[in-house]
């Protein structure tokens, strides 16, 4: 199984600490960002947000401050990743093959790259598992954008060890995700109507694909054009995403 080695401890921040993190998939030396909350653990541990990324045009640079320092998970996530650990979650963001240093960079030029990078999640995933101090029965997973169709690819091989999930203005289903399996893990979609990058029809059509196989999968849409939400609309998606988590995490219907 995979395993975690501390590269590096990124300077604490208000308490929390922020590890750069190595492990292996498919043969390739893979690096990810784990950010843990501030203060004393809860008795069963601290509840487990993987955070899958949407696409970057050049994948070296991702994870890069404007500044071109490496600072993951970027300027671009970095609100996304603090939003969550603020809300006393662990959050673990891989950076996929051929991301920011990780070996792999062939496949960034495959037109099935989510689905390799879905292979780096799993991988990740498992190895975030046999860390100390995470509550099993309180492990979640959220993709934005391309990081949508990752998770679903995802989900397909964790099934049931993901508690629930959310997917936030996924691109649509592709030919090598069809036909989408329902994993038995509760989803929630959220996207902007009005979002251009990628369409809102995408996160219909997953719901329909979804709720045909009797899914548990919750629709969210928003009145903007935001890819990634902003403002009040952040703040909304992100308490809907965390109640959605509560909800699933505890057996009741959400």
């Amino acid at each position: 199984p995979a395993r975690f080695v501390v590269v590096r401890e990124n300077p604490p921040v208000t308490g929390e600490r922020r590890p750069v993190l190595r492990f292996v998939s498919d043969g390739l030396v893979q690096y990810a960002l784990l950010l843990w909350p501030a203060g004393e653990p809860p008795t069963r541990g601290w509840p487990l947000l993987l955070f899958n990324h949407g696409y970057h045009p050049n994948p070296p640079d991702y994870g890069r401050a404007a500044s071109g320092e490496n600072d993951r998970p970027g300027d671009y996530y970095r609100g996304v990743a603090q939003a969550f650990v603020d809300r006393g979650m662990v959050v673990l963001v891989p950076d996929f093959r051929g991301h920011n240093v990780s070996e792999g960079s062939a496949f960034t030029r495959r037109e099935d790259a989510p689905a390799y990078y879905a292979r780096d999640t799993v991988a990740a995933f498992r190895a975030v598992s046999e860390l100390d101090g995470l509550d099993r029965s309180r492990r979640y997973m959220l993709g934005h954008s391309m990081g949508g169709l990752v998770t679903l690819a995802a989900l397909s091989e964790v099934g049931t060890d993901i508690a629930a999930a959310s997917i936030w203005s996924s691109m649509s289903l592709t030919g090598y995700l069809q036909p989408l399996e329902d994993a038995g893990v509760p989803l929630l979609v959220q996207h902007a109507r009005g979002d251009r990058t990628t369409p809102v029809a995408g996160s219909e059509a997953i719901v329909r694909a979804l709720r045909e196989q009797g899914a548990t999968v919750k629709l969210e849409l928003y009145h903007s054009d935001d890819h990634l939400f902003a403002g009040d609309q952040f703040r909304e998606a992100v308490a809907r995403d965390v109640a959605w988590f509560a909800r699933s995490a505890t057996g009741n219907d959400p």
